[in-house]
Order: structure tokens, then sequence, then C-alpha cells
């Protein structure tokens, strides 16, 4: 799936190790701009590289939903597999 939108928010990176070795996550804060009535999702760069992102920024983001159960409660999220910068926003 595919999402275009102004970056609203950097998180703060998250690290951790695991079987596979270590492994980052920082969320991403995305809103669409060309809506009247625009949405808002929160996506995960799971082990990417976004030193070249900033607050601002018009990207495109290609991602996946994953959605799992855990002690009863179900949680999705949307993992970030390729994440463009297309330009900036004009304030």
């Amino acid at each position: 799936m595919q999402f275009k939108g102004v970056i609203r928010k950097i998180g703060e990176t998250i690290t951790g190790q695991g079987q596979k070795g270590e492994w980052s996550k920082t969320p991403i804060l995305v809103e669409e701009i060309s809506t009247q009535y625009p949405n808002s999702l929160v996506f995960d760069a799971f082990n990417k590289n976004i030193d070249n992102l900033a607050e601002g920024m018009v990207v495109e983001v290609d991602y996946n939903g994953k959605a799992n159960e855990y002690n009863g409660k179900m949680y999705n999220s949307l993992l970030i597999w390729k994440i463009e910068a297309v330009g900036a926003m004009n304030t």
C-alpha cells in the first residue's frame, strides 16, 4: 500500500536485541495533504536509516499492515518497507 503526506512528527528510536541481532524502530507520524479531511497514520520505520528525513518533508510511504493478538488483545502496526522524500511542505 502507498500513502503520501507530510511528516508531522518523528518519534524517538527504540532499539533492542533479538535472535537475529540488533534492531531499531522509529515511529513516524505522516498526515495526508491532498484531501479536505486529511488522515494521519503512524508508521514504524523498522531497521531503516531515516537520517535524511525531517519534520515538514513531503514523503511517499510504501508499507504493509500487520496484525497480531497478545493476551487476548489485538494490535496492528504499519511497517515501512520504502520511504522517499518528494519535497518540502510550503507553509
